[in-house]
């Protein structure tokens, strides 16, 4: 047995109590066999370094090696595949239309939720994703530079009485490389035989020197990542529709393009007559059932095909360590990665409708395109007069379409080493997110969308495309800029 760890054993036989020494006597008694060295590591979950093999915690260890042949290109896509954190987490296909955490990749150990399930680098914290730093906060594992780790510790156990309230549900540590010597380069390209959702993904590693001949190693990392959209579109199977009768369920909107309206109590769409025919692109409009009077003659909108199963991402990574060996058992480390993600997220066109509460959307009696005369399926001739309310979806404004942007960095300086037979690990630890939510298309203003309709020039009725004064006045409308930023830190020293 190596003398330090011997010294350090009988300190903690005084320091503990008896309760201890009995696990240490089985290990007095391996001194017997033939010499052999021991090495040490701290189990996740404990404030006590043990000798492998001693520690009875649920830990699930995934090496390198596991990594690499799983084809997993996150530290989402990893996690997802342990049966202890599939349920209550949360992932960025799910961010689709999320007005709270766009961006977001999260862990949930045993269903508990994210905010009770703490992530941690090299055993160390790293500061909570900027849109979700408050009311407990979460990890973003977007961030994780896997190209870097070299093992990933599970606790599936509570840990909350070593790490806090956070740790209820467990404690996720990733255990990056040191001390790597030598070159890896990888490439990892998928394509799908219908289209969308293909990745492609780029990786290296660089280290040299010898921690114990030349007393450095500096090892740097880098990875980079591009996944292209899966749309709803591109699996009619079942995504392209809302419409499964054979799973008992019809997801329709009663806004739709070309517009309904509402006229003597009654709604109508002066495409009815016709039954609702498809309109161009990939949406297409629906006759209503179940109406309540044989005057009505309005349509639905399955807007399901314009949805996002998957967003487009480009994720940028970068990871570097230095690690100078001062004396034979202390060493001086230097640690830094920054992470940069964009997600793009992109769902149906905006309902134009009553928004919130503030009235219905009137189009104007005399505008340019008022329907003064339709025939409804009953061949009945209706002439509406005044405005008429409008049910409309806003295709000529393009998909709500908002980008995550995400930049999240790490510095930790410490050193680390034996004194007086006491193993010591101390360092400096800085931490930061930040995250801006950007509109990019498909998002107006109220106010401005309403003036634009009120003068009678937008044409919501035909569902042909706009002339360029009416596109102008949509374009006006739109909300084009980052409408949400935030940051969050984590410093902290730790000894």
């Amino acid at each position: 047995m190596n003398p330090r760890m011997k010294k350090l054993s009988v300190a903690l036989v005084h320091a503990l109590g008896t309760g201890v020494a009995l696990s240490l006597v089985a290990t007095g008694a391996q001194a017997q066999a033939p010499a052999q060295k021991i090495d040490k590591i701290e189990v996740t979950g404990s404030n006590i370094k043990r000798i492998e093999g001693e520690g009875a915690l649920p830990v699930t260890v995934i090496t390198r090696d596991e990594i690499s042949k799983s084809g997993v290109t996150t530290a989402a896509e990893l996690l997802d595949k342990i049966s202890a954190s599939n349920a209550g987490g949360y992932s960025i296909g799910q961010g689709v239309g999320d007005s709270g955490t766009p961006g977001l990749s999260a862990a949930s150990l045993r269903g508990l939720g994210s905010t009770n399930t703490l992530i941690l680098l090299n055993g160390r914290r790293v500061s909570n994703y900027a849109f979700n730093a408050s009311g407990g906060g979460t990890v973003n594992l977007n961030q994780i530079p896997l190209a870097a780790v070299e093992r990933v510790e599970v606790l599936k156990d509570g840990a909350s009485a070593i790490y806090g309230t956070d740790a209820i549900g467990g404690v996720i540590n990733f255990i990056l490389r040191k001390d790597f010597t030598g070159a890896e380069i990888t490439a990892y390209v998928t394509r799908t035989d219908q289209g969308g959702g293909n990745t492609r993904k780029y990786a290296g590693t660089l280290g040299f020197g010898d921690i114990d001949k030349n007393r450095f190693n500096v090892l740097a990392a880098f990875d980079y990542q591009k996944d292209t959209p899966l749309k709803a579109s591109q699996r009619p199977g079942f995504g392209g529709t809302g419409i499964r009768p054979d799973l008992g369920f019809s997801q329709t909107s009663g806004n739709t393009a070309p517009a309904n309206f509402v006229f003597n109590g009654s709604q109508y769409n002066v495409l009815a007559r016709d039954g609702c025919l498809p309109s161009s692109g990939s949406f297409r409009i629906i006759a209503a059932t179940g109406a309540p009077s044989a005057t009505q003659a309005f349509c639905r909108q399955d807007f399901t095909a314009a949805l996002d199963i998957y967003p487009p991402s480009e994720r940028k990574g970068v990871f570097g360590r230095a690690a100078f060996r001062i004396a034979a058992d202390h060493q001086a480390f230097l640690e830094y990665h920054r992470s940069e993600n964009e997600i793009t997220f992109a769902s149906s066109e905006t309902p134009v409708n009553d928004f919130n509460g503030t009235g219905p959307v009137l189009y104007p009696a005399g505008g340019r395109y008022y329907p003064t005369q339709f025939t409804t399926p009953t061949g009945e001739v209706i002439r509406p007069t005044g405005d008429l309310p409008i049910a409309w979806r806003l295709k000529v404004g393009g998909l709500r379409t908002n980008r995550a942007d995400s930049e999240e960095d790490r510095l930790v300086a410490g050193l680390q080493g034996i004194a007086f037979g006491w193993d010591y690990n101390t360092a400096f630890n800085h931490s930061r997110s930040k995250a801006t939510d950007n509109y990019i298309d498909g998002w107006v203003r109220e106010s401005l969308l309403r003036q634009a309709i009120a003068t009678g020039n937008v044409d919501v009725f035909s569902g042909n495309p706009l002339d360029s004064a009416g596109q102008a006045l949509i374009d006006g409308a739109k909300i084009l800029e980052t409408v949400r930023r935030s940051e969050a830190k984590v410093q902290a020293f730790d000894r």
